[in-house]
C-alpha cells in the first residue's frame, strides 16, 4: 500500500547518508575538514547518518570562527547539511562571520530554537534550513549582507537579488516588494495563525507552508500564478483559503491532509496537468469550491478538463454510500488519480458503465469499502493498477459487477485481485424519445438513472391553472410518473439498484405496458399535448371516458376539489369543476423570461389560460414561457 512520503526525508536521506560521519571534535562541537590545504571545515552531526542520534547539540551553542585540530588552525565556513537535525532542545545558536554557507536541513526540527541571526559573511542558505524549527519567533540578516536581508525589519530572510522570501517565522510580515515565497519558508511553522501576502507576490514555492497546523485561513492575492506542490500540505487548521483569479497551476497535494478545509473560493481558471497526482490533491478535503477548474461542479465532485478529457478530479462530501454521475457532460470521464484518496467513511460505492479510466490509488486508503459496485460492461472493461484499491479491500469486500460479465472481470489485470465477484441481476434500460416541443412523460416500473441533459419533474400541486413542478435528481425512482423536459432527442434510463425514497403527493400516474384507463368519478384525466405551440397538460386532448395510455407515459389526473373554475364556473357547487388546461410552472414567479417592450407577432394566453388578442402590461404565456410585457 503506498503512503505518500514527505519529500523533504528524501532529501535528507540523499545529503546526509554518507556525509555526516564526523573528522573531529572539539568542546562538544562536530567538524568535518573541507579542505586541508585551505584549513576549512564545517559543523557537522555526531552520527554517519541524520538522526542517529537525538539532541546531540543542547542549550545555547555558540560556534567559534575558527577551530584547532592537530596543532592546526581551521576556518569554520559551513553549517553542514543537517548538522542540527532534531536537536529538539537547542535553545540559542550563535553563528560567527567566518561561516559563508548554511547547508540543506541544517537546523531541521530545531523545535525550541526561538531566535536566529544570519551573519553578513553568508552567501548560501540551503533548502529546507528552518523546517520545522516551530518555535522561531525572530529570524534577521545582519546588515551588510550583499546576497541576503531583512528589510523594513520583515523578521525573514530574503534573497535579495530576486526579492524571494527564503525563510520566515510566526511574527513575520512580508514586505510588499517581495514576490516569491520559497521554498519551505514557513514550513513546520506551527505557532504560525494567520499570515497577510502582499499582492506583489506572484508564486508560493514548494512546502511553503507545509505542516504550519495553527494556520486558520489564508488569501492568495490576485497576482499570484503558480501555488507549489506541498504548498499547504498538513494546514490542519486551515478552514478556508481564497485563491486569486491569476492562480494558473496548483501543484500535487497543495492541500493534502488540510483535514478541516470547508471552503475553496474560485479556482476558475486553473490549468490541470496530465502530471502523478495533480488531480487528486487540490481540494480532498473541502465541502465546497467556489467556481469549478476548467469543468464544473456537479453535487460532490470536481471535474478537471484537460485535452477534453473530463476527470473527476477530487470528491468533497462525507457520504458512507456513493454512486458516481453515470456521465460527465454529456461524456465519459477519467477517475483521476487519488481521487478518493483517504475516504474511509465510504462503505460503498457505485462505478458507471461510462467511465474509462481508474487512476493510481484512485481508492487507496479507502479501507473501510465493503462493497463496489462497478456497472462496467465486459466489452468496455479496462485493466487497472493494483494499488486503485487496498489489499484488504480486495481480500474482504465484495465486488459486484453487470450480468455476464464475471468471467471477464475475473481474467482483466486489477479487478482479478477481487476474492469475491458477483454479478448483478440483469440490468433493464429504456430509451425515451423527446420530440421537437422538448417535452415527454414517462413512468418505469424500477428505478433509473437519470441521463445527462435531462431534467425530470413530478406535480405536486396546481396555482391556477398553473401545474407546479418538483425536480427529481439523480435517480427517478420506480412507479413515479414524471414530465421531462430536455433537447429534441433519444435519451437511455438505465435500471439503478441502489435504493430511492419513493415520492408522495405527486399528481402524475402512469402504466407500464399498454392499458385503457377507464377515469374516476368526479375527477378530470390530464395528457401532454400542444395547443397553439404551448406545451401543456390538456384535457380535451382526450376523446372523453375510456382512454389507451401507452406503455411507459404519465398523464395527470385532478380530483374535483382541485383546480380553478373555469369560464362555466357553477357558483351553486364550488370546487366541482376544473380548468381545461394545466401549464407547466418550473420556478414560481422566478419562471418569468426578460422584459417585452413590444408586442410581437406571437400568442399571448393569460395565467388562467385564455388567449389574449391585445395583451396590455402583466404577466402571460408565450410560446409555453412566462413573459412580462411591460
Amino acid at each position: 500500500m503506498r503512503k505518500l512520503k514527505s519529500i523533504f526525508t528524501a532529501l535528507l536521506l540523499l545529503c546526509c547518508t554518507v556525509a555526516n560521519a564526523h573528522d573531529f571534535e572539539v568542546d562538544g562541537i562536530y567538524y568535518n575538514i573541507l579542505s586541508e590545504e585551505d584549513k576549512t571545515v564545517e559543523v557537522t552531526c555526531r552520527g554517519s547518518s541524520y538522526g542517529s542520534y537525538s539532541d546531540e547539540y543542547s542549550g545555547d551553542i555558540t560556534i567559534p570562527a575558527n577551530v584547532i585540530y592537530n596543532g592546526a588552525s581551521y576556518s569554520v565556513t559551513t553549517i553542514g547539511s543537517s548538522a542540527f537535525y532534531n536537536c529538539s532542545s537547542l535553545a540559542n545558536i550563535t553563528i560567527p562571520n567566518s561561516v559563508t554557507t548554511i547547508g540543506n536541513s541544517a537546523f531541521y526540527k530545531c523545535s525550541s530554537l526561538a531566535s536566529i541571526t544570519i551573519p553578513n559573511s553568508v552567501t548560501t542558505i540551503g533548502s529546507n534550513a528552518f523546517y520545522n524549527c516551530s518555535s522561531l519567533a525572530s529570524i534577521s540578516v545582519a546588515t551588510g549582507n550583499t546576497t541576503y536581508d531583512s528589510r523594513d525589519n520583515c523578521n525573514a530572510i530574503i534573497e535579495t537579488a530576486t526579492n524571494t522570501l527564503i525563510s520566515g517565522c510566526q511574527n513575520t510580515v512580508i514586505p510588499s516588494s517581495v514576490t516569491t515565497i520559497g521554498d519551505y519558508a514557513f514550513g513546520g511553522r506551527n505557532s504560525l495563525t494567520s499570515i497577510e501576502i502582499p499582492n506583489s507576490v506572484t508564486t508560493v514555492g514548494l512546502s511553503a507552508f507545509a505542516s504550519c497546523s495553527s494556520l486558520a485561513s489564508i488569501t492568495t492575492p490576485n497576482c499570484v500564478t503558480t501555488i507549489g506542490s506541498n504548498a499547504f500540505w498538513g494546514c490542519s487548521s486551515l478552514a478556508s483559503i481564497t485563491i486569486g483569479n491569476s492562480v494558473t497551476t496548483i501543484g500535487s497535494s497543495a492541500f493534502y491532509n488540510c483535514s478541516k478545509l470547508k471552503t475553496i473560493i474560485n479556482l476558475s481558471n486553473l490549468t490541470f496537468s496530465k502530471g502523478d497526482y495533480d488531480y487528486g490533491n487540490i481540494a480532498r478535503y473541502a465541502d465546497k469550491v467556489i467556481n469549478a477548474p476548467n469543468g464544473f461542479i456537479d453535487g460532490d465532485y470536481v471535474w478537471g478538463n484537460k485535452d477534453n478529457i473530463y476527470t473527476l478530479a477530487v470528491y468533497l462530501g462525507n457520504a458512507t454510500e456513493l454512486t458516481l454521475p453515470a456521465d460527465c457532460n454529456g461524456s465519459s470521464y477519467v477517475i483521476g488519480e487519488e481521487a478518493f484518496y483517504n475516504c474511509n467513511s465510504l462503505t460503498s460505492i457505485t462505478i458507471p458503465n461510462s467511465v474509462t479510466t481508474i487512476g493510481k490509488y484512485a481508492f487507496c486508503e479507502c479501507s473501510n469499502l465493503a462493497s463496489i459496485t462497478s456497472l462496467i460492461t465486459a466489452d468496455k472493461l479496462f485493466a487497472i493498477d493494483s494499488y486503485v484499491f487496498e489489499e484488504e479491500v480486495k481480500n474482504n469486500s465484495t465486488l459486484y459487477v453487470p450480468a455476464g460479465a464475471k468471467a471477464t472481470y475475473a481474467a482483466t489485470s486489477g479487478w482479478n485481485e477481487f476474492k469475491n465477484i458477483v454479478e448483478l441481476p440483469s440490468t433493464e434500460t429504456f430509451d425515451l424519445t423527446v420530440s421537437a416541443a422538448n417535452y415527454a412523460t414517462l413512468y418505469l416500473d424500477y428505478n433509473a438513472r437519470i441521463p445527462a441533459g435531462v431534467e425530470v419533474y413530478t406535480a405536486s400541486t396546481v396555482d391556477g391553472n398553473r401545474l407546479m413542478m418538483e425536480q427529481v435528481t439523480d435517480i427517478l425512482p420506480a412507479n413515479t410518473g414524471v414530465i421531462v423536459r430536455a433537447e429534441q432527442g433519444s435519451y437511455t434510463f438505465e435500471q439503478s439498484f441502489e435504493e430511492t425514497e419513493a415520492i408522495e403527493n405527486n399528481l402524475l400516474r402512469g402504466s407500464v405496458e399498454d392499458e385503457y384507463i377507464t377515469p374516476e368519478k368526479g375527477a378530470r384525466y390530464y395528457v401532454l399535448s400542444m395547443k397553439d405551440g404551448v406545451v401543456g397538460m390538456y384535457k380535451d386532448a382526450l376523446s372523453g371516458g375510456t382512454f389507451k395510455n401507452n406503455a411507459h407515459k404519465a398523464y395527470l389526473v385532478l380530483k374535483a376539489n382541485i383546480g380553478i373554475y373555469d369560464e362555466e364556473v357553477n357558483t351553486q357547487n364550488p370546487g366541482v369543476q376544473l380548468s381545461n388546461s394545466y401549464y407547466f410552472d418550473f420556478s414560481g414567479t422566478t419562471a418569468i423570461e426578460p422584459v417585452i417592450n413590444e408586442v410581437e407577432d406571437n400568442i399571448y394566453y393569460d395565467l388562467s389560460g385564455r388567449r389574449v388578442e391585445n395583451p396590455t402590461q402583466g404577466i402571460y404565456i408565450v410560446n409555453g414561457k412566462k413573459v412580462l410585457v411591460k
